[in-house]
């Protein structure tokens, strides 16, 4: 209950604090006009109103709000409580990552940076590859639970497809968060994340017919037993 309490406070703390922090600079310090967007060369390509700095946290507000209300009625469903508390701990680090960007967003507008360094969007896709390369390595290490992994209804029916489809798709993803993150490094910004969503819909589309193939086979496997 403790590790609950403390996360849930994390949780809390990662929604709230970004729409404060835009709220205060809105009101005292931003210029009426800031950047709004940059185009793939990172230099500006629209300037908007100081009042579009609140929409990133208030989205960062929205997605945090879900994930507190998901951490009560989440623990409810039949599954591993190591599940549950992965997929809490990869809530928090979804908010801290996106605290991160609203930081960085406010800064820019703040200072009114017309052109940003020449990695442009490189860091936050390699950022993006390593995450998925982690997360492809913890998915072989988590029993069958519906929060996080293959969830199908193969492997959610059977502890067999589920170990082996984890494995499959855990090396899947890792492959595909390398991958996102060398074309992060090695090829133009809008080409690297055409490979990174390329990669993201192909480990999942290889993952859920391996998943069903052995779910029919050890279905018929039981169907001859009987």
């Amino acid at each position: 209950m403790k590790k609950i309490c403390i996360l849930r406070g994390l949780l809390l703390a990662l929604s709230l604090l970004p729409l404060l922090a835009a709220g205060a600079l809105v009101l005292w310090c931003l210029p009426e006009t800031i950047p709004a967007h940059y185009g793939p060369s990172g230099a500006v390509d629209r300037w908007g109103s100081k009042y579009e700095a609140l929409l990133l946290p208030g989205l960062t507000l929205l997605l945090g709000a879900f994930f507190l209300s998901w951490s009560f009625w989440g623990r409810k469903v039949k599954g591993g409580e190591r599940g549950f508390f992965l997929t809490l701990g990869l809530a928090t680090v979804t908010l801290a990552a996106l605290n991160g960007l609203c930081a960085f967003v406010l800064y820019t507008a703040w200072a009114g940076v017309e052109k940003l360094p020449g990695v442009g969007l490189r860091l936050p896709l390699a950022g993006l590859g390593l995450l998925l390369a982690v997360l492809g390595a913890l998915m072989p290490r988590v029993k069958r639970n519906p929060w996080f992994g293959v969830r199908t209804r193969w492997t959610l029916e059977s502890d067999l497809v589920w170990a082996k489809t984890q494995r499959l798709g855990g090396k899947l993803l890792a492959g595909a968060g390398v991958a996102t993150a060398g074309a992060a490094l090695l090829l133009p910004p809008l080409w690297a994340v055409a490979a990174a969503l390329a990669g993201c819909l192909a480990a999942a589309a290889v993952s859920i017919a391996y998943a069903r193939r052995l779910g029919l086979e050890e279905q018929a496997r039981s169907q001859k037993e009987e």
